[in-house]
């Protein structure tokens, strides 16, 4: 997940929290007529907001359990070592794992983990590949083995 989307989610449930504790808060400094008004009444907006975050870590917990994995795009070459993907931003990965469906000369889609640097292989970074998620053909721009 992007740093970006999870400041964000971090953002709305913090956010959720803060209304559901100010609606307890509200009701200590309302008069008792204006408790009494349809609409207004403390214990709803306090249970209206506990309903609306839990259903919003609910909806996190699943959004993270379905998102445990990495991706990774490039195009994939062949390495001193094995099969490498060159990223569009230039870094290379070393991929491990499932390789199989992976074509030098085609820019694919991977799904799996990153680890970190494995001795001995000359990309900056390892990904062990869990599997091939989309194969776009051939790579659009000719990767530049370093």
């Amino acid at each position: 997940m992007t740093k970006g989307l999870r400041s964000i989610l971090t953002s709305g449930t913090i956010c959720a929290l803060l209304l559901a504790s100010s609606g307890n808060s509200g009701a200590q400094v309302k008069s008792h007529a204006t408790l009494d008004a349809p609409g207004s009444n403390a214990k709803t907006d306090v249970i209206i907001a506990g309903t609306l975050t839990a259903a919003a870590l609910v909806v996190l917990g699943i959004y993270f359990a379905q998102h445990h994995s990495h991706s990774l795009k490039g195009c994939g070459m062949d390495g001193p070592k094995g099969m490498e993907l060159q990223t569009a931003n230039g870094q290379n990965f070393a991929l491990f794992g499932e390789t199989t469906g992976i074509k030098a000369g085609d820019e694919v889609k991977v799904v799996g983990s990153r680890q970190k640097k494995v001795n001995g292989v000359t990309a900056s970074q390892s990904f062990v590949v869990e599997r091939l998620d989309k194969d776009y053909g051939a790579c659009t721009v000719a990767a530049a083995h370093p």
